[in-house]
């Protein structure tokens, strides 16, 4: 016989099993994403089991599995966001939805093997850090068009641009789609047309996500005095400038798509109080990130200043030598 659990949050679980233990369910409730063990009002019963080893190995491999993810994800949601495209306009059957999509299909069989392969281990599936490199590799993905449109030699086109737009809207799309998909499996019915508005929602939502990278590629691309921009005081301001427009993002994001859910189809959903790690560790991937890379870039000009003196140096030698 099951039976209903109502959380401290308010949130009401159905269909609980009579038997189960009040650590189990909280197990489950913290794996499946529901509810954190704070809002459950208990330990963490795998507190004990991190180590700083263990923790830094997990970071490392959120990397990754945050940068192959997002791509699984905007492949899911252009997929998704087409179909709603054909839907809108008449053509209902043109583009199959959900699993029958064989795009969608094979992003989420993606996602599932990626988990299997490069999953967080339990005991930091949710902890600052491992999220912070799942973030990293996440933002990282949005400069893979601009480096490859300059492996093909047209950097100057709009395939960068382009390319980081597809990837932002789609990602955001595909939010929306695994949430969709989340409220299914809960037994929540969703009609076409809501999951349609949803999905396109999530899309323009998405699109925000190019706020930080646009603003530091803006910024590596600057021709700017070689003395000033490797200066501490403006590197360190820069960086933060980046750190403040990826967290505020994040955070506004996180908020909107919620309020998508929770607008269009799921108005049960729980009230989350993620947008504080949200805005944090938003903050320190951009921060981290434009440091990151002003620094490498900074580095680059350095030695090729100084390669350039040691021509202009070694042709003078040469210049004066032909002379006498």
């Amino acid at each position: 016989m099951n039976m209903q659990v109502t959380l401290p949050s308010g949130m009401v679980i159905n269909d609980v099993p009579e038997n189960i233990t009040k650590k189990e369910l909280a197990k489950r409730l913290v794996s499946g994403g529901i509810a954190t063990y704070e809002e459950l009002g208990i330990a963490d019963p795998l507190a004990e089991e991190r180590t700083f080893g263990g923790q830094l190995f997990e970071t490392a491999k959120g990397v990754p599995r945050g940068f192959a993810g997002s791509f699984l994800t905007a492949g899911e949601g252009l997929a998704e966001l087409a179909d709603a495209a054909t839907n809108f306009v008449g053509l209902e059957d043109l583009i199959d939805s959900g699993e029958d999509n064989a795009m969608v299909s094979l992003a989420r069989d993606g996602r599932a093997a990626l988990q299997e392969s490069l999953g967080a281990d339990e005991a930091y599936r949710d902890t600052w850090m491992t999220k912070f490199g799942e973030g990293l590799g996440s933002f990282a993905s949005f400069f893979t068009p601009a480096l490859a449109a300059k492996g093909l030699g047209v950097a100057g086109s709009l395939l960068p641009t382009v390319g980081a737009g597809a990837l932002a809207v789609g990602s955001g799309a595909g939010d929306q789609a695994q949430r969709i998909q989340a409220a299914r499996d809960q037994g929540i019915e969703i009609s076409e047309g809501d999951e349609d508005l949803a999905i396109g929602v999530g899309g323009f939502i998405g699109a925000s996500e190019l706020a930080a990278p646009t603003r530091l590629l803006s910024r590596l691309s600057k021709n700017v005095d070689l003395k000033t921009k490797i200066g501490i005081g403006e590197r360190l301001k820069g960086a933060l400038g980046t750190g403040a427009v990826e967290g505020v993002q994040e955070a506004v994001a996180g908020i909107l798509q919620d309020a998508t859910e929770r607008g269009i189809y799921n108005e049960n959903l729980a009230r989350s109080d993620s947008m504080f790690d949200d805005f944090t560790i938003g903050g320190a991937v951009g921060t981290f990130a434009d440091l990151a890379l002003n620094g490498a870039a900074g580095r680059r000009r350095q030695i090729g200043a100084e390669a350039q003196n040691e021509n202009q140096k070694n042709a003078k030698e040469i210049l004066e030598r032909e002379r006498q």
